[in-house]
């Protein structure tokens, strides 16, 4: 025997292979929740050692929400510092993370102290891991696999 044929039901891979994206999405975003989740908890406690005076604000002030109320994308989480605090200037994280330099009379020179961007680092492998486990995942979920 020189041949072999093969019969293929081509209508159930194209179902799967169809709905494959959307399984793809939904079990994505949950694994970038996650990784916000982290990125936010590290981001909140670097802060917290790094403040002289901690009072809770500032490291409350580091929030996730989800991507889509921006509308930049379905999938997706943003973690973000924001400092809700009348008594104070708005740009406090930004100071905090990258240092100030003495400007006008009576103002104050601090060296950075780095908080968010050493947690979203410490984060990228593990991230990395779960979207391929999110993706490994889909592709079982809908008889793709081995």
């Amino acid at each position: 025997m020189d041949e072999i044929t093969a019969t293929l039901e081509s209508d159930q891979v194209k179902a799967s292979l169809q709905r494959l994206g959307e399984t793809t999405m939904l079990r994505a975003k949950t694994a970038s929740k996650e990784t916000a989740d982290a990125v936010q908890l590290e981001a909140r406690s670097r802060l917290r050692r790094q403040l002289l005076r901690p009072t809770g604000v500032a490291e409350a002030g580091i929030i996730v929400e989800d991507a889509l109320h921006f509308g930049l994308m379905e999938v997706g989480w943003i973690v973000k510092s924001v400092y809700h605090d009348e008594r104070f200037m708005y740009n406090v994280p930004i100071w905090i993370e990258r240092g100030t330099k003495r400007g006008k009379p009576g103002s104050h020179d601090s060296a950075p102290r780095p908080y968010f961007w050493p947690s979203v680092k410490l984060e990228i492998a593990n991230h990395e891991r779960r979207i391929a486990e999110a993706m490994d995942e889909s592709i079982q979920a809908e008889g793709l696999g081995d």
